[in-house]
């Protein structure tokens, strides 16, 4: 009889085959489109505009609104690998990578190796997992930098490391650079300190958060 650990690692490969499957000739997404042109842009004049949206709001001549870290990252892969649907892509694919490594450690350290490998493959059967993982958007890219974030001020509260908290914020701000929806993650993380009647470092998680986040400006 298979133990259940097995079985998890048996399913975890099978939907990881079944995901490597999926990437070969995926269908282009209209925001691959749309949010990669930002990044191509970037690197042809040193500025964002969009004449996908030509005409609208002047984004065709510049776009200040966009996922400002992100676009920056997109820019780099297309400096690294040249442009191209795929290098678009691998964007969200390479945040997929650090993040499923950061998550596995964490939970193996807080529940042990068969809890972890079990999160992994809850994690990978998730059907927005398949999708934004392999199309150029953040959604990945603000997970990954949130939990970083949710991780430090879990070990300021455990450990009161004021490294952690600053670097928390930091994190927190990142994420927010990156997808204005990140924003939330500075606002959860302040919640939390005040939470726990940690009203001097939520000063400091908020001062924290600026430098990171001023990258959007």
């Amino acid at each position: 009889m298979i133990k259940p650990a097995v079985s998890v690692k048996i399913a975890l490969i099978a939907v990881a085959l079944l995901y490597l499957y999926s990437l070969w000739h995926r269908e282009p997404d209209v925001d691959d489109a749309w949010i990669g042109e930002h990044a191509y842009w970037l690197v042809e004049k040193g500025y964002v505009k969009s004449e996908l949206m030509h005409g609208i709001t002047n984004q065709h001549v510049r776009n200040i609104v966009h996922h400002k870290l992100f676009t920056l990252n997109g820019a780099l892969f297309i400096v690294l690998f040249g442009f191209s649907l795929w290098t678009l892509k691998s964007v969200s694919l390479m945040w997929l990578m650090i993040f499923s490594v950061i998550f596995f450690i964490t939970i193996r350290r807080k529940e042990g190796s068969p809890a972890a490998w079990f999160a992994m493959l809850l994690m990978a059967v998730n059907a927005f997992i398949f999708q934004y993982s392999f199309v150029y958007r953040p959604e990945i890219m603000v997970m990954t930098l949130g939990f970083i974030s949710w991780l430090l001020l879990d070990q300021y509260l455990q450990n009161r490391s004021s490294p952690a908290l600053i670097f928390s914020g930091l994190f927190a701000g990142l994420a927010a650079a990156a997808h204005l929806n990140g924003l939330i993650f500075i606002m959860a993380g302040g919640l939390l300190l005040v939470w726990n009647r940690k009203l001097f470092p939520a000063i400091i998680f908020g001062l924290s958060v600026l430098p990171s986040l001023s990258v959007y400006f």
